[in-house]
């Protein structure tokens, strides 16, 4: 029965100081969080060196931080096959150049750059062949016409 009194014991403890073990605790959670969750926001940190990377058709010089911001801008619309939506891309790749012909007019223009890697990609694509289960050739990993993947005939 002593056993049975001390963890009573302390349990009362517990209960009779818990709002000041509540104060103490939440104390140290948020000390420790606001200077050690922000840390790398006020830490120094190092000067990455934007160097030039080409020329604009103004002249200008084209710094390699601004073209990896409006690489991450034109990435990320729904239509280009991003899964979140960028408030800032109106979908500008899909509904500003493609479907006003104006990729169209480049890719012509450009055409000696490009072929390279759509030969590539063209190669890829004709040597693609889909996934078919070794013992059950009914299931194949192929994309039909409704979208679907992985069909799977009894």
């Amino acid at each position: 029965m002593p056993f049975i009194k001390r963890n009573e014991a302390m349990l009362q403890f517990f209960r009779k100081y818990q709002k000041i073990f509540f104060v103490i605790v939440t104390f140290f959670i948020v000390v420790s969080f606001s200077f050690f969750g922000t840390f790398r926001a006020f830490s120094g940190r190092e000067k990455v060196q934007d160097r030039e990377i080409g020329q604009l058709v103004d002249g200008s010089v084209l710094k390699e931080q601004k073209l990896h911001g409006l690489m991450r801008l034109l990435q990320f619309g729904i239509e280009e096959g991003g899964r979140t939506t960028n408030l800032l891309n109106d979908s500008v790749v899909h509904k500003d150049i493609i479907l006003s012909g104006l990729g169209e007019i480049l890719a012509e223009h450009f055409f000696d750059e490009l072929e390279p890697d759509l030969a590539e990609k063209w190669q890829r694509v004709k040597n693609y062949s889909s996934y078919v289960h070794p013992s059950a050739h009914q299931c194949e990993g192929r994309l039909g016409t409704d979208g679907a993947t992985n069909y799977c005939f009894a």
